[in-house]
């Protein structure tokens, strides 16, 4: 399990990849079926994407672990949305369920 600050994704302007970080945000991303949210303040982690696998996890269907991406970003700035975009860019959808409390 990978754990990395969203501000290795991207690059000083905030929307372009950091072509600088390796492997590739890209690559990191596509390789990844699993994204988990770290709130650099709380530590409360969020599932951003991968739901389906999780559940294979739970049901016992799955027989190896899923590659997980855990990224911290503070949730009382754009970092959420920002991630959230880079997902549905590169996989299509996310799942990301805000909580209430």
């Amino acid at each position: 399990m990978l754990t990395i600050s969203i501000h290795a994704l991207f690059a000083a302007d905030g929307i372009n990849p950091n072509d600088d970080f390796e492997p590739h945000p890209r690559d990191l991303m596509t390789s990844a079926e699993v994204v988990v949210a770290v709130d650099v303040m709380s530590r409360r982690e969020s599932l951003l994407y991968g739901r389906r696998i999780l559940e294979q996890v739970v049901a016992g269907t799955l027989d190896r672990d899923p590659v997980v991406l855990k990224v911290e970003l503070d949730m009382e700035t754009d970092d959420l949305e920002r991630m959230l975009a880079l997902i549905r860019v590169t996989k299509g959808h996310d799942d990301y369920r805000a909580c209430d409390t």
